[in-house]
């Protein structure tokens, strides 16, 4: 058994979900339904409430705000009251369940050059939202390496999901000839700087089983046929958690109309990029001594300085910033220093949350780290998960705006995107999370450096456009039917007043007497309702003439003259019968 804890690392993969064997058009209540989702997960995933059955627990749950906490936990009914109703149906959390033999499962991580890196694996989570988002997280110790350098690769290479970029000859950039990269090198130097050789989930020290279907090689990236319906392929150290043909990619499903492929699985899609997001504690005194130093205007090493940047930044290789005034600026933008003279020194960046101490640190910190600022990191990486899936379906809803024949079922999924927006911006979305000032201030500072108020602010005037537009068609489709409505009562109306007019007994049998459709009453009716019908045509045709009047009133006039005549026209021809 292990002795030292000398870093521990997350790794947050926050993805799109929805239901396969529904139609890509479904409604967004359909899509993203949870309790389907609970049904087909199947083992080894157990679905876990939130209980408050440790003092751990306690900690880490009175730290947030009560309306916060719906989103954060999957409440057990202990927990809930008439505020958290919704819960259930929000999120679900679940945990992988583990072989019982203690450390045999690590997350293991093999480079280009056979290095290779286990770290033991503390839990994996899976958290669904019914906004049609999911953070997928590996909770990882290492009790083996303690050099700085290894650090740094383990956030960079570990955090790797698929390639960002293939490794192409140079000859056709520099001539503009056809590119003639060979598939078996179109790795290498991607490997080198970016990509691990391999990512598998396994026993320590161990080489990866090639028959195991936790072994992820990226081999099927050399094959342009398995990546022509799009770059993401799940990898094998995640696809591999589940049951078979349960996760499957958006881009593997045909979603032309009438040809949808369905299946009882679920589709899933990265939210970001080929990158996790990172979350990470690591001790040594030499580094944080060195940031003591420079914040106090001393001399520091400037060899330390990099490790930081690369730390916040996760720069496995060379520093991604080469202009010092750029990079100072940045990291001034991404450091926390509260507590950094007490040896505790945190970084913020769009891809990172993490933590240097000193090796004497006290244990509550490196806990807070695994709770507290976990879950803030979580939350925002739901919030912007959420932004951006939304944001998509508004795309998708605006290109239905072009199809007439669609006006229906487009008005029915902006108000479905509205409602979800809604409860976005009410349960998941907020300013502030905690009453704790650290807890402020670095949740403000993940909000700044993720953009997210940016980005809220962009779909919340994308979603009114859409709720103005949604409006507005409706507002016109009763005007519309106030318009027929108001026709129809125009047509009727003289029948109307030239009955009561004339004090017509409609029921006595003198007036209905007469053979067939002869019988004064018909007649007379016949006269009235083709009166009707010629004056409200004929006023509207005269009255649509261009005359050239400016004046409303005249044609008003106009049109009071054309009624007036046709009524009286109408009570001659009733009296002239007999």
């Amino acid at each position: 058994m292990e002795n030292s804890l000398y870093s521990y690392h997350v790794f947050l993969f926050p993805f799109k979900w929805q239901h396969q064997e529904l139609d890509p058009e479904a409604d967004l209540d359909a899509k993203f339904n949870l309790s389907d989702f609970r049904k087909k997960i199947g083992a080894p995933w157990i679905r876990k409430e939130y209980k408050l059955d440790s003092f751990e627990r306690f900690n880490e749950f009175d730290y947030f705000y009560g309306h916060v906490r719906e989103i954060l936990y999957d409440l057990d009914i202990d927990l809930s009251d008439e505020s958290t109703q919704g819960n259930k149906e929000l999120i679900n959390h679940f945990e992988y369940q583990l072989p019982e033999e203690e450390c045999e499962l690590h997350y293991c991580i093999q480079l280009s050059d056979e290095t290779r890196f286990f770290l033991r694996i503390d839990s994996i989570l899976l958290n669904i939202y019914s906004t049609g988002t999911a953070i997928l997280s590996f909770h990882l110790r290492n009790f083996t390496y303690r050099d700085p350098g290894d650090i740094l690769k383990i956030n960079q290479f570990g955090r790797r999901l698929y390639p960002p970029f293939y490794d192409l000859e140079s000859g056709s950039a520099i001539f503009g000839t056809k590119d003639r990269t060979k598939s078996e090198s179109a790795l290498n130097k991607t490997k080198a700087y970016e990509l691990p050789d391999k990512i598998w989930l396994g026993a320590k020290g161990t080489s990866p089983n090639p028959n195991s279907l936790l072994v992820e090689d990226f081999s099927g990236y050399l094959t342009i046929e398995t990546i022509k319906n799009g770059p993401f392929r799940i990898p094998a150290f995640v696809k591999g958690l589940f049951e078979k043909d349960f996760l499957k990619e958006y881009s593997s499903v045909n979603k032309s109309r009438g040809n949808t492929i369905k299946g009882k699985g679920i589709l899933i899609h990265p939210i970001l990029d080929s990158r996790m997001f990172v979350v990470s504690w690591f001790a040594d005194d030499t580094l944080i001594n060195a940031l003591i130093a420079a914040n106090k205007g001393e001399k520091s090493v400037k060899k330390l300085e990099e490790w930081w940047y690369k730390y916040v930044f996760v720069d496995g290789g060379s520093m991604t910033c080469q202009d010092q005034e750029m990079r100072e600026q940045l990291l001034k933008t991404a450091t926390y220093n509260r507590w950094i003279d007490w040896g505790t020194v945190f970084g913020i960046s769009r891809y990172s949350l993490v933590m240097l101490t000193s090796t004497g640190v006290d244990s509550f910190l490196i806990r807070h780290l695994q709770t507290m600022y976990y879950k803030m990191a979580e939350l925002c990486q739901v919030q912007r998960a959420t932004i951006l899936n939304y944001a998509d379906e508004v795309t998708h809803v605006s290109h239905l705006l072009l199809e007439k024949k669609q006006r229906q079922r487009t008005l029915e999924k902006i108000a479905t995107l509205y409602k979800k927006y809604l409860v976005f911006i009410n349960k998941i979305y907020f300013k502030e999370v905690t009453a704790q000032e650290q807890g402020i201030e670095m949740y403000d500072l993940l909000q700044q450096q993720m953009r997210i108020p940016e980005d809220v602010f962009s779909l919340d005037k994308q979603i009114e456009e859409l709720h103005n537009y949604s409006s507005f068609e409706k507002n016109e489709h009763n005007n519309d039917l106030l318009t027929k409505i108001t026709i129809i009562g125009a047509i009727f109306l003289p029948l109307g007043f030239v009955a009561s007019l004339m004090d017509w007994q409609v029921l006595e049998d003198d007036f209905l007497s007469g053979p067939g459709i002869l019988a004064p009453f018909w007649m007379r009716i016949g006269v009235v309702i083709f009166i009707s019908v010629a004056m409200v045509l004929l006023m509207d045709a005269v009255t649509s003439f261009k005359f050239n009047i400016k004046n409303h009133r005249y044609r008003m006039l106009l049109r009071v003259l054309f009624y007036a005549v046709f009524f009286g026209l109408g009570i001659y021809l009733i009296l002239s019968f007999k």
